[in-house]
């Protein structure tokens, strides 16, 4: 899709990307350098920086200024193999590959001992998200950062990137099961999470260290992407400009992985700095993609040890990392493969489990936990809020929108008139009467559930519904209007996004026919996120709102089991009991 994708951003003549933290201001100041030596054609006049060549040498260049030719300096140039001159005292330089920008390579110059405490430090799976300032420019969308359980370091929480609901960062509608609404324009992305201001030692070195996990728009390498991309930026209190220390479009990382980043801040030293993050994607095309996660954000002054990994153990592996901005390493150890969980055991009984589904293992000193749904081993694991059934009236956090409706008209309300179990089903009609409505007003009214948490594997809704309907006559799939429809919506909580509704009634026809249904619902765009359940029905007109109208019964929220043999002792209707 990528060469559709570019042909279109060519049409619409969309630029190439440019840094999202590109300076905005004067540049920082430079190391002194000694005085350049002096030549008779220095100061000639000239029209372009071609027309000073002659001021080229191995660590200078020649460059016009005002109709002048001038000579500049390369920053960390060497001239001669061994060790070189670098721009601060916290560097070590040395020479392997004399002339040319960076040639003089530069280390941190570590102290044998060092503070284990880190100048900061943030864990999403710990952590407030209050910790860091996040800012993003488009409210109006559900892509934002937030604190996340889909992914994690060690298997918890992450700060991401993305949709609220779905895994992805595309900023235009998205259906129940997360797909982009086809035709619907969809807007660039840029969000900024910065830390809270840090005040940088001048005497040693100080490198971030950060975990990132990135699942972005496909390119060419397979990497990173020229459009979509997170850059890390470095922006010091007294300053109003951002200086770009890091971008996974210059440096390519392993993508759908935790890799941990390390970089050098000490450009800086001595200053009060905040760190920023920053993940843009120039244009809303082809966002359809996981995004960014975050884990721990970590500002440290480490020691020389911290460049020798050691010994792998059962659950930890070290890693030399590059410093990016310097030629130096240090090691990251972290668990095997490196941000999944891991339990060191000496036999299986240390292994905890958390499912019946959840067989344990010790190998090699480390818990291996196989997770297989059969059966045998799956129960539904409801998550309803309450009581499968209505058998008492609706108690605390239920509500009904709106909450008081037409005199007359239909409402939800406990009915003993019909029930599928019990003496009682939920009903949206005319209290006290058989029809939906009174004739010559419509009804309209939402009744959503108390929060609950919904099953973080194959999670569905089940219910059973008898519905009459203007519908009885002549059932039918396609309801363009909206006639009689009951449908079924999930609503965030705690967060301002608009319901997604997951279920209509014209996939029965508009009418059960007298009948009582059973009905499920996957809901997998919505694994262990927190929901309200909305139950709506509308007739969308005055007209034939005689019928009884709609009852709903028998509700749960479970974990789909998977089917069992019929003759298995215990198994009901395909289903262990």
């Amino acid at each position: 899709m990528g060469g559709c994708v570019d042909a279109i951003r060519d049409l619409a003549g969309i630029p190439d990307p440019p840094d999202a933290l590109a300076d905005a201001a004067p540049d920082l100041p430079r190391l002194e350098l000694p005085e350049l030596p002096e030549t008779d054609v220095d100061g000639a006049q000239c029209v372009e920086d071609e027309d000073c060549a002659f001021n080229d040498g191995c660590c200078t260049r020649g460059f016009c200024y005002q109709g002048t030719c001038q000579q500049t300096w390369l920053q960390d140039c060497c001239t001669s193999v061994g060790g070189c001159a670098v721009s601060s005292s916290l560097y070590s330089g040395q020479c392997d590959a004399p002339c040319g920008v960076g040639s003089c390579v530069k280390s941190l110059v570590l102290p044998d001992s060092c503070s284990d405490e880190p100048l900061f430090s943030f864990d999403p799976a710990e952590d407030s998200v209050a910790t860091m300032a996040l800012t993003d420019p488009n409210a109006n969308d559900n892509v934002t950062w937030h604190v996340s359980a889909r992914r994690g370091v060690g298997g918890t929480r992450a700060l991401y990137a993305g949709d609220l609901r779905c895994p992805s960062y595309h900023t235009g509608p998205l259906d129940a099961a997360c797909e982009p609404v086809a035709g619907a324009i969809a807007a660039p992305v840029e969000l900024v999470a910065a830390t809270p201001p840090v005040l940088l030692p001048a005497d040693r070195p100080v490198v971030l260290k950060v975990w990132l996990w990135m699942g972005l728009e496909a390119s060419t390498d397979g990497l990173t992407n020229a459009f979509d991309g997170l850059e890390i930026g470095v922006r010091r209190t007294v300053a109003q400009y951002t200086r770009k220390v890091w971008s996974s479009r210059d440096t390519p990382v392993p993508q759908r992985q935790w890799v941990p980043v390390l970089v050098d801040l000490n450009a800086d030293a001595g200053a009060e700095v905040s760190v920023w993050l920053t993940f843009a994607t120039i244009d809303g095309l082809d966002n359809d993609h996981e995004g960014v996660y975050v884990g721990p954000i970590e500002i440290l002054t480490p020691c020389a040890g911290d460049r020798v990994c050691p010994e792998p153990g059962g659950c930890t592996v070290g890693k030399e990392t590059p410093v990016a901005g310097t030629g130096d390493a240090l090691c990251v150890v972290s668990g095997d493969p490196p941000g999944e969980p891991c339990t060191p055991c000496v036999m299986a009984a240390d292994c905890a489990t958390n499912d019946a589904c959840d067989t344990a293992s010790c190998e090699g000193g480390v818990c291996e936990v196989v997770h297989e749904l059969t059966p045998e081993c799956c129960t539904p694991d409801d998550a309803w809020a309450g009581p499968p059934g209505f058998e008492v009236e609706l108690g605390e956090g239920w509500s009904a929108e709106p909450e008081e409706p037409t005199a007359g008209a239909g409402e939800w309300h406990v009915s003993q008139q019909r029930a599928f179990e019990g003496l009682s089903a939920l009903r949206f009609g005319v209290v006290g009467d058989t029809s939906t409505s009174v004739p010559g007003v419509p009804a309209s009214q939402t009744l959503w559930s108390p929060v609950m948490t919904v099953p973080a594997e194959k999670p569905a809704l089940r219910f059973t519904t008898w519905l009459s309907t203007e519908w009885d006559a002549a059932p039918s799939s396609s309801n363009p209007l909206g006639l009689d429809r009951l449908s079924i919506e999930l609503a965030l909580a705690g967060v301002q996004v608009a319901p997604t509704e997951i279920w209509g009634s014209e996939v029965l026809g508009g009418t059960t026919q007298g009948a009582w249904v059973a009905v499920e619902v996957p809901l997998d765009g919505f694994q262990g996120l927190d929901v309200r359940v909305g139950l709506r029905f509308d007739t969308a007109d005055e007209a034939a709102n005689d019928y009884e109208g709609v009852y709903i019964d028998s509700v749960t929220m479970v974990r789909r089991c998977p089917q069992c043999d019929p003759e298995t002792p215990g198994c009901d209707d395909g289903r262990l009991r």
